[in-house]
């Protein structure tokens, strides 16, 4: 039940079977973890590796490093992303740390990637 979920319930009001709505590119990046979580299942709902590559926090990452992270992403992008929530970390509440859990159907599979706010936007990292 997606009104219980840690991402606030944001995604309650999206049936399963439609395409999350997603903020237009030209309006930025996520401010908040709400709109980052609804950035990713509508990238994952429309199997655009690029546009889930816009949620990811790049800064920092060799050439090499940034291939490896494509290429997970593309395979990921494959697989059928049924969930995505914000669990916040106690540590680092007050800055927007914690992680987003990834919840895929077939196979199932629960991913954990970090959230990271950098410069006013929250992203996530491997």
């Amino acid at each position: 039940d997606a009104s219980s979920s840690p991402s606030l319930g944001l995604l309650k009001s999206t049936p399963r079977s439609a395409i999350p709505i997603r903020r237009p590119p030209p309006n930025g990046c996520a401010r908040n973890v709400g709109q980052l979580s609804l950035d990713l299942m509508g990238s994952f709902a429309m199997g655009d590796v690029n546009r889930i590559a816009e949620s990811f926090h790049w800064p920092g990452l060799q050439h090499q490093q940034a291939q490896l992270v494509m290429n997970r992403l593309r395979h990921l992008a494959r697989q059928s992303l049924v969930d995505a929530s914000f669990w916040p970390s106690l540590a680092s509440a007050r800055d927007g740390g914690g992680a987003v859990q990834l919840v895929f159907s077939l196979p199932h599979q629960v991913l954990e990637l970090g959230v990271e706010r950098y410069s006013g936007c929250y992203f996530v990292r491997f």
